[in-house]
């Protein structure tokens, strides 16, 4: 009797709700009207959407690695929800006047941020263009500020040192 009584309650808190129209108020939902808000002139009932990330975009410039070779940095949000990866890039390498003949090639990247807002870091994915003898390398460097036009780092491999590269545009 005491399990009955006890399965009664149960029933009546959890699933008894009013019925309006034949459905039950969804979770969280009271069957009261809601309150209308009002809106001060000039806002809008749409949410804003959070401002780009200042790195996405195209960079151009050179890095370090025994020679100075050409660099093109093309960096796009994640295609999917990833927040330990939001950023991917194309990192595109080519020959420069300054050093001698070297081959381009690129490769794909994932980019994300060190934990406290100081630098990024694009790993390497994938490559797209694989000259014989090359390897991908990892790039950190210092976050960009939303009008900043210069993003400078070091190049993590053997023999590397530094980048850097402006926005194109």
């Amino acid at each position: 009797m005491g399990a009955v009584i006890a399965l009664f309650l149960l029933t009546a808190i959890v699933g008894c709700g009013p019925v309006a129209n034949g459905t039950q108020p969804g979770p969280g939902k009271s069957d009261t009207a809601s309150p209308e808000l009002s809106l001060l002139p000039g806002e809008s009932q749409t949410p804003r959407s959070p401002e780009p990330d200042p790195l996405i975009g195209t960079w151009s410039g050179s890095y370090s690695c025994e020679i100075e070779r050409g660099l093109r940095l093309e960096v796009r949000a994640s295609p999917v929800s990833d927040p330990l990866n939001p950023l991917v890039a194309t990192f595109n390498f080519y020959p420069v006047a300054a050093g001698p003949t070297s081959p381009s090639g690129s490769f794909l990247m994932v980019g994300s941020y060190f934990v406290g807002g100081g630098d990024v870091v694009f790993r390497p994915s994938k490559w797209i263009n694989q000259p014989p003898g090359y390897v991908m390398v990892t790039l950190v460097g210092s976050r960009v500020r939303t009008g900043e036009n210069l993003f400078v780092g070091r190049v993590e491999s053997t023999g590397c040192t530094n980048f850097a590269v402006t926005r194109e545009g």
